[in-house]
């Protein structure tokens, strides 16, 4: 059974995200290369919902595919959010790809949380935006 898609709607959101919003200037110029996918199966980390993750490709996964990032939504821990919750859950993830550049070359990493979420996430949207 595949439990993982590729989804066009959330990779339609992460690209309107992406090229409206000026925190993410770093993500255009650098031909980062991100896969939006759904999950339909549940995922739970340190006994918490986990409602979407963003995954960096292995250099040996590259040669299978071609994406730098995967962001996934489990979808049975999303099924109550609303078209705005899932908007600034995607927002989140992006805020989980850094790049820096070494030699002309863009450099890509995991950003960890600088809160428990992202300071920027919880300025705009507050603290309970996943609250359902």
């Amino acid at each position: 059974m595949q439990h993982y898609t590729q989804s066009e709607a959330y990779t339609q959101i992460g690209l309107d995200i992406i090229n409206s919003n000026p925190d993410f200037e770093h993500l255009k110029g650098a031909d980062v290369r991100v896969a939006f996918l759904s999950c339909t199966k549940p995922k739970r980390s340190k006994n918490k919902v986990t409602f979407g993750e963003c995954i960096k490709v292995t250099e040996i996964n590259k040669v299978f595919n071609p994406y730098d990032f995967f962001i996934v939504i489990y979808e049975p821990n999303v099924e109550n959010f609303t078209d705005t919750q899932i908007k600034i859950l995607i927002e989140h993830e992006l805020m989980h790809i850094g790049v820096e550049y070494k030699d002309g070359e863009a450099i890509y990493y995991l950003v960890p949380h600088d809160l428990e979420d992202f300071k920027n996430i919880i300025d705009k949207y507050g603290t309970d935006w996943a609250e359902v």
